[in-house]
């Protein structure tokens, strides 16, 4: 992989047909297309359970050699029974997306925003977590996306760290970390940056995906300093990156946009 990949979260919408897609474009044709433009993507709906095998193989089957997915860990594992008891759907997840072979990239473990009701504190989460991630063979890649913004310290940092797991940065958790905040934020061989946007601002304003809507070049800059320091400080590390339709109102577009800054390509 290049040091530095910039993606989409997801890759079906019908509002991409025109500005991103040929207008005539089938659904079944969609991720072929896609992986002409970009070569990661990260899927959503894997957060609503595991994919069928013959699903992922199509996956597969439809994308070059060197693309790459990055796969969101299933609910009932994050948010139902909040890593506790779920081997068997880990394992039963790891087994079904392993079809993918070289193809698969990091697992995200994204979680909800916590009450007392879940864990006590944030100690009481990190001792669950750390438990977890020991029961995954370290070959896995997994980054852990929390939104607890108080738990984000460097007890968390620590225990990503013990295991080679990645901390999940998101434009959710606050602005761009500053630069020169690399080596303590990346806890791994790679990095995971999700560019969310806010669903509710920019839902107010379209619930099309087909345009830009607000221009984010002010936070994408900022995002692109942080990114240049991290790959001056950490050439071995990987950085993966997605964009949401949610950030400025058209996920490729986004992209596009932040590797041009970058001065790479996507």
């Amino acid at each position: 992989m290049p040091p530095l990949v910039i993606g989409c979260c997801g890759w079906n919408y019908k509002d991409w047909r025109g500005p991103f897609y040929p207008l005539d474009a089938e659904a079944a044709d969609q991720l072929s297309l896609y992986a002409q433009a970009f070569g990661v993507v990260e899927v959503d709906s894997t957060f609503y359970g595991p994919p069928a095998a013959a699903t992922v193989r199509q996956w597969r089957d439809r994308t070059p050699d060197g693309f790459r997915f990055a796969l969101k860990v299933p609910q009932s594992i994050t948010h139902e029974k909040r890593l506790v008891g779920a081997e068997g759907e880990i394992d039963e997840f790891l087994a079904v997306t392993s079809e993918l072979g070289a193809k698969r990239g990091p697992l995200l473990l994204q979680f909800p925003r916590f009450s007392r009701s879940d864990f006590e504190n944030g100690a009481e989460f990190l001792r669950v977590l750390g438990a977890f991630l020991a029961g995954v063979d370290r070959s896995v890649r997994i980054a852990v996306e929390i939104r607890n913004r108080a738990w984000f310290d460097d007890a968390f940092l620590d225990v990503l760290r013990d295991h080679g797991a990645a901390a999940a940065l998101t434009d959710q958790l606050g602005s761009a970390p500053a630069p020169k905040t690399a080596s303590r934020l990346v806890t791994s061989d790679f990095s995971y940056i999700r560019l969310l946007g806010d669903r509710h601002k920019i839902e107010a304003i379209t619930k099309t995906w087909g345009e830009t809507v607000i221009d984010r070049t002010p936070e994408l800059r900022n995002w692109a300093a942080f990114l240049v320091d991290a790959m001056q400080a950490l050439p071995d590390v990987g950085i993966w990156v997605f964009t949401n339709n949610h950030l400025s109102g058209h996920a490729p577009a986004a992209a596009r946009r932040l590797a041009a800054i970058l001065d790479v390509g996507a």
